[in-house]
């Protein structure tokens, strides 16, 4: 094995054969990334079921950007009071890894990291992270988005705990 093998070995947990061998991304990836990016790739959901004295926010906004070549994309979570949008709360990004024929989300800010996958299951599409905190335990988290028309989608949070989902928020967003 030459030395640019076993660095990729190492780092991806893959050998340059089965980097060869992968495949392309899968065309559920493909259309969830054109139907997220597509018209601005702005989404706003209302936050009045959570809104309270420590949570201020009348909608949470979601932008999302494809990638090159649209197998990729990242966007922002952000807060929306007084017709104003906050800063970002975090910051995301989703792609397909060839290497370890996966879809990868990654998700940062608020102090805290999230890496995991996603996959679809049947009309909803799944992802599961681990979240890491810079100080603290780390925790799993799940996410379960499901369409509701062209430009309406549902996404639930999860915590995870001995492989049990339990449900923590569900939003509806919508185009804009």
């Amino acid at each position: 094995m030459n030395t640019i093998s076993k660095v990729i070995s190492l780092a991806f947990g893959v050998s340059l054969s089965a980097v060869a061998q992968a495949g392309p991304p899968p065309q559920w990836l493909l259309d969830d990334i054109a139907y997220q990016t597509r018209d601005g790739g702005r989404w706003v959901a209302s936050n009045a079921a959570y809104q309270s004295d420590t949570e201020q926010w009348e909608a949470y906004g979601l932008e999302w950007q494809a990638g090159p070549g649209g197998a990729s994309m990242s966007g922002r979570l952000f807060g929306i009071a007084g017709g104003k949008d906050s800063a970002p709360f975090w910051q995301f990004s989703q792609y397909w890894d060839p290497a370890r024929d996966v879809v990868v989300v990654e998700q940062y800010g608020w102090g805290s990291v999230g890496l995991g996958t996603a996959w679809k299951d049947g009309e909803k599409t799944k992802m599961q992270q681990t979240f890491t905190p810079f100080e603290g335990t780390a925790r799993e988290v799940g996410h379960i988005g499901l369409r509701e028309g062209e430009d309406a989608y549902r996404s639930s949070s999860f915590g995870i705990e001995d492989d049990v989902w339990s449900v923590q928020r569900s939003y509806l967003w919508m185009r804009q």
